[in-house]
């Protein structure tokens, strides 16, 4: 399953620290909008989704890129994402934690069989992985895990809005918006017919992305059949502190060039 805005999110997390500049201008007020207002109050013991037109005077077209637009010129993200599939009756998850800021990065990597863990801290990378604490001093990710891993964690990526098709976004542009208990979201579905003439896989797919009344993207999920990804953007553009971990003294300094094989935890998860 090819997950384009997932993965235009996904993308510019991890290279954001050092490729973006910050911007945080998102709309300042945490009103609902006047549409979502007037329909409460008509209905205030609703529990349902109500539609609504617009968002701030914007479609679902428009909310997502001017989310992205924003989110792409954030310079720190907080987000996780959880995979669950489910194959001849047994469902596996999978789980990915990110925490990135200027100049420090935190990743909890949890695919049931393997674990691991980094930080990214003063210049120090701190790694656990099979019950093993490896410390590597004034050294980078690509010096631990290899020359572009950021990169080829998710290779497959684009990189800007502009690399998804038009036809997914003419989709998202008719797409019904809905306000439930303060949140926007709306969905989008193609066909594996659809999947495979934008070259997406094959398999089609129902995503659904979630706002908040300021237009930020908190929440989006994926769908088929056989797999759910949820990715919950806690937040963006926003200040916070990435800490070494509290047993940093257990952690064995090891020279760059004899780093453990870290091969078995694969980044492309999924």
């Amino acid at each position: 399953m090819k997950k384009i805005v997932v993965i235009t999110l996904a993308c510019i997390l991890v290279l954001s620290s050092f490729l973006f500049t910050a911007c945080d201008e998102r709309v300042d007020t945490n009103k609902p909008s006047e549409q979502t207002t007037a329909m409460t109050k008509s209905n205030p013991d609703s529990l349902k989704p109500i539609p609504v037109p617009a968002v701030k005077g914007k479609n679902a077209r428009q909310l997502f890129e001017d989310a992205i637009s924003d989110y792409t010129n954030s310079k720190s993200f907080d987000l996780s994402m959880t995979m669950e599939t489910t194959e001849l009756g047994v469902k596996k998850i999978q789980k990915v934690e990110v925490k990135l800021n200027e100049n420090s990065m935190y990743m909890d990597i949890d695919l049931e069989e393997q674990a691991m863990k980094m930080w990214f801290v003063d210049n120090v990378l701190y790694a656990e992985m099979d019950d093993e604490k490896y410390k590597f001093s004034n050294a980078g990710v690509d010096d631990v895990l290899g020359e572009n891993f950021i990169d080829e964690l998710l290779s497959e990526l684009p990189t800007n809005i502009s690399e998804i098709p038009e036809a997914y976004m003419k989709k998202m542009e008719s797409a019904q918006i809905y306000s439930y208990k303060g949140t926007y979201y709306f969905s989008v579905t193609i066909t594996d017919a659809e999947a495979i003439e934008m070259e997406f896989g094959e398999k089609g797919y129902t995503e659904t992305m979630y706002f908040d009344s300021t237009g930020a993207i908190k929440k989006i999920i994926d769908k088929t059949s056989e797999e759910t990804l949820t990715v919950l953007i806690n937040s963006y553009g926003k200040d916070f502190k990435i800490s070494k971990p509290k047993n940093a003294d257990e952690f064995i300094e090891t020279p760059t060039n004899s780093s453990p094989d870290t091969t078995p935890v694969n980044p492309n998860i999924y």
